[in-house]
């Protein structure tokens, strides 16, 4: 991915989220992955894309973008979820402020949260 998110960057962290999950959408497609579940704890990104209605804002060619992109998944789901209740995204959030890079993008889960997927999988968090 060519994308790198900044904390000294002018944008909004909801355009932040919206762009991270515009990049996932991307990867998803060039997988051509047929259902996907997407989780962040951003309602209103979650709310933004859930709408069938045009924006006209700040971000809308994101939301746009974001859009096209789900209609060349045959099954996506946005879902709400705090990151304190998603063990996964908490050690994950965690790990990023750990990292000197801007933005990483793993290819397999990393093995600190191996352990968490299993648990997640069996219900069990």
């Amino acid at each position: 991915m060519d994308k790198v998110y900044k904390a000294d960057d002018l944008v909004t962290s909801t355009n932040i989220v919206v762009g991270v999950i515009r990049d996932g959408l991307a990867r998803c497609c060039h997988l051509s992955l047929q259902a996907v579940e997407v989780e962040v704890d951003a309602s209103v990104a979650v709310s933004l894309l859930s709408q069938d209605v045009h924006t006209n804002g700040e971000f809308s060619s994101l939301i746009d973008d974001c859009r096209n992109l789900m209609k060349n998944i045959h099954q996506v789901w946005l879902k709400q979820c705090f990151r304190e209740a998603n063990r996964c995204a908490d050690a994950l959030a965690k790990f990023g402020t750990t990292m000197e890079e801007d933005f990483t993008m793993f290819e397999s889960p990393p093995v600190f949260i191996i352990n968490l997927l299993h648990s997640d999988k069996m219900g069990l968090t």
